[in-house]
């Protein structure tokens, strides 16, 4: 390769696309300073291709287990740019060797790449002989925490050999009907439920502990849907709120139990040093 060098800078103009990369894989978290060749592999983020006049650029993060880059590859060839272009994409698995600089406008260290190499991605596998039930598993419905599509998370709990899997969002339903969809003719019970937000009668109060609900019939599951109706229109308060007088008026059907994260009721008094009783 014709690598073009300026000075305190290097782009790579003619960026190699699929070769081997045999260099030593560093972690992006010990990426401090600038340095004259790495190399580091992760997963493409954001990726942005720009054609300006005379050159045209790709953008994108690497991210791996500790951290992430930005990584960046300046084109003069158009036939070339619109190749790599067009082969990269979001969620790709690469290894990417280039030169580190700190790039003043983003005030970050950059990785200039000259060789890209895609890098197949590794599944994860359940291989325990006694398979899980999972009870409580977010999906991208539960704003803030969790990015995960609910399809791919039933596909997944399929193809582990899982017997039924929760989806129990928090305070919303939006993912039962592509639950539904995704378990069709497939030998896995998909448990409907929800992580809510229970306060006292007076729902205003300052906090709520989170409660977890499943459905175990078709009443459960109407008294499920009655209690998030409730919660987004009537007692709406910073979070789709649960009276505790409502909870046990529509109770019929669900199983109820404290939430597995830190803001359950039990796991607070726990926390508090509270007495068994």
């Amino acid at each position: 390769m014709n690598k073009e060098k300026t000075p305190g800078n290097r782009t790579a103009p003619d960026c190699d696309f699929g070769t081997d990369i045999n260099e030593t894989i560093v972690p992006i978290e010990s990426i401090v300073s600038e340095r004259e060749s790495v190399t580091v592999e992760g997963i493409i983020g954001d990726l942005t291709c720009r054609e300006l006049k005379g050159a045209a650029f790709v953008l994108f993060d690497v991210v791996d287990a500790t951290q992430s880059i930005p990584v960046k590859i300046v084109f003069r060839d158009k036939r070339l740019y619109s190749r790599v272009s067009n082969d990269l994409r979001q969620g790709m698995r690469v290894r990417v060797k280039g030169a580190v600089r700190l790039d003043a406008f983003a005030e970050r260290m950059t990785l200039l790449a000259e060789e890209i190499q895609e890098k197949s991605i590794a599944l994860r596998e359940d291989n325990a002989k006694t398979k899980r039930a999972e009870l409580h598993a977010h999906t991208q419905m539960s704003g803030m925490d969790s990015v995960l599509p609910t399809r791919k998370l039933v596909q997944t709990a399929i193809r582990w050999g899982w017997d039924a899997v929760a989806i129990t969002d928090h305070g919303v339903v939006q993912a039962f009907p592509e639950a539904m969809n995704a378990a069709a003719e497939e030998k896995i019970k998909i448990i409907y439920g929800m992580e809510g937000y229970l306060t006292s009668d007076d729902y205003k109060q300052p906090g709520a502990d989170h409660v977890m609900m499943r459905a175990r019939s078709q009443e459960g599951l109407k008294n499920l849907y009655r209690l998030v109706t409730l919660s987004h229109l009537q007692y709406f308060h910073r979070q789709p709120r649960i009276p505790k007088h409502e909870l046990e008026k529509h109770r019929e059907g669900l199983l109820l139990g404290a939430a597995a994260c830190g803001g359950g009721e039990l796991i607070r008094a726990v926390a508090a040093g509270k007495s068994e009783e």
